[in-house]
């Protein structure tokens, strides 16, 4: 559980050179049992964060079936078009995380008007300890799954001190690609320690389900 009392699990897929998605930022499963991992993991969420590129190239809207959610997008220079699916909901919160600096006004004034609640943010990036402060205040939210991308996730990461990481490893190479599952700067050995919780064959058999825990 993080400093906010809210349980934050990262839920991702990767290759085993460590990318999510190849240099055009497609990334598709290739397991059923892969993609149910991932709709469980929504389904135990009841806020998801989503960085603005994994969202442009998911093809998702990031929508819980039968279930209300609060759906909030990393975006700090206003990249998503305002007519996109993700802020198509009469169901879920959705919320936006925008950078000061950089968000534009015409675009949080069209998002507020689908009631869609722009939170502009005087630090970039954007921090999490900020984001969850919010999610569990304002929306009463305690299960938060962060589903990409790795610049996101390692902000997660890096700054909290109790956070789950889910990796689902594909037996797929996708070589020289700049989607990296964890994108983090450079760090000196031995870098960030997790520790390994618990790892499993898929039931396709060919995945490996890997749950690593930061607890400081």
């Amino acid at each position: 559980m993080s400093e906010t009392g809210v349980n934050v699990k990262i839920v991702l897929a990767s290759s085993i050179d460590g990318k999510i998605a190849d240099a055009n930022g497609v990334w598709r499963p290739l397991c059923p049992h892969d993609e149910e991992r991932f709709y469980q993991a929504m389904r135990w969420a009841d806020a998801i964060i989503v960085g603005w590129r994994t969202l442009i190239h998911s093809g998702l809207d990031f929508s819980v079936k039968g279930k209300k959610i609060t759906k909030a997008l990393v975006d700090p220079r206003g990249e998503i078009n305002t007519n996109h699916k993700f802020f198509d909901s009469n169901v879920n919160n959705i919320v936006v995380f925008g950078y000061s600096r950089l968000y534009p006004q015409g675009k949080m004034l069209e998002l507020r008007k689908k009631n869609v609640n722009v939170i502009i943010s005087d630090k970039y990036p954007i921090e999490p300890e900020f984001m969850l402060y919010v999610l569990a205040n304002d929306y009463g939210s305690r299960n938060v799954l962060v589903a990409g991308g790795g610049t996101t996730a390692w902000y997660f990461l890096e700054k909290l001190t109790d956070v789950e990481l889910q990796i689902t490893v594909v037996p797929v190479v996708l070589g020289d690609s700049p989607y990296h599952n964890i994108r983090a700067p450079s760090l000196s050995h031995p870098g960030m320690r997790l520790k390994l919780t618990s790892v499993r064959l898929c039931e396709c058999g060919q995945e490996i389900v890997c749950t690593y825990r930061k607890h400081l």
